[in-house]
């Protein structure tokens, strides 16, 4: 699972957001070890993770609730209360998530390498991440 925000993922709605996710104090604060971090802005085309006929791959909207969202009980994975549900106190974050499951994988990892198409378009810096870990970035 990846999670992307933005103006505009793919060819999901157009994000109405006021503020840019790069200048959002919040998402610095809570996914960018509080300005330590980076953030990469993508242009992914629509091929971004068809790596094989036999995985599944699709981008969806976050939904968000007011009720604590609870996934356990019962015999089978709630895969949209799991996954692609969060209380509403994150709304702002406007998030989508691209959800990939390839059966014949044995690894808890898998990378995604960008497609011809695909492309990062910036790297924004946090306030406080360190000029060593901005000079590997650069390079």
């Amino acid at each position: 699972m990846r999670s992307f925000v933005g103006e505009e993922i793919m060819f999901l709605k157009p994000d109405k957001r006021k503020t840019p996710p790069y200048k959002d104090i919040l998402m610095w604060s809570h996914y960018a070890n509080a300005h330590k971090g980076i953030c990469v802005q993508y242009n992914l085309s629509h091929n971004f993770g068809k790596n094989g006929e036999h995985c599944y791959h699709q981008f969806f909207e976050e939904k968000y609730t007011e009720d604590i969202v609870d996934i356990s009980g019962g015999d089978k994975f709630n895969i949209e209360k799991g996954f692609l549900t969060k209380h509403q106190s994150w709304s702002y974050e406007e998030e989508i998530r691209f959800l990939y499951f390839d059966p014949e994988c044995n690894s808890d990892f898998v990378s995604l390498p960008l497609d011809k198409e695909s492309r990062v378009t910036a790297i924004y810096f946090g306030l406080y991440c360190s000029k060593w870990y901005i000079s590997r970035i650069k390079n």
